[in-house]
């Protein structure tokens, strides 16, 4: 069977088989590869995983890792500083959450259970601190939480409905998350 011969019309720069969207004035269309590589895999997500190399393990175990760090969700309550003290105990701090994949993974590990994270008003002035020093850049209050009280030491913690942050007196037990770096091997 002979298929039928379709006329085609002139492709924009002379080129073959070209479509409009080369029409652009962009000089790279066309890159030159080598048939023996690969091909390149492009990202369209961040790469948020450091993979370990084989038979060795990322993080402890009972750690989970996210974004290059382990993470620790305790099924222990304790206060916000002896929280931070048995998070320090095993080389972690009480988590920092710097963007809003890092807090949609955590509150996604916490099982509906309110869990302290590393932020308090411990600051100058009563201001918002991260526990390693670092200033807030990324938040994700609940409603009416982000007033800060300067005579009183005031913690944060993860709700345990949909992970949202909320105010709590320090003093007060709840479960937490332990941060740490994760290993790297080249």
């Amino acid at each position: 069977m002979e298929l039928p011969q379709t006329n085609r019309a002139k492709m924009p720069h002379g080129r073959p088989d070209s479509m409009d969207s080369f029409d652009d004035d962009y000089q790279r269309d066309y890159e030159n590869v080598d048939p023996s590589q690969a091909p390149p895999q492009h990202q369209v997500q961040p790469q948020w995983q450091e993979k370990a190399k084989p038979g060795l393990p990322y993080c402890p175990q009972g750690w989970e890792e996210f974004q290059r760090n382990c993470y620790f969700f305790s099924s222990d309550k304790e206060s916000w500083e002896q929280a931070r003290i048995s998070c320090n105990e095993h080389t972690a701090e009480l988590a920092v959450i710097s963007n809003q994949w890092e807090q949609t993974f955590l509150a996604g590990g916490i099982n509906s259970t309110h869990h302290w994270i590393g932020l308090s008003n411990e600051g100058t002035e009563g201001s918002w601190l991260w526990v390693d020093g670092s200033p807030v850049s990324y938040t994700s209050w609940s409603a009416g939480n982000p007033d800060v009280n300067k005579t009183l030491k005031i913690c944060v913690r993860l709700t345990g409905r949909g992970g949202a942050w909320s105010r709590a007196q320090c003093e007060t037990r709840y479960n937490f998350v332990c941060e740490r770096a994760g290993a790297f091997w080249a």
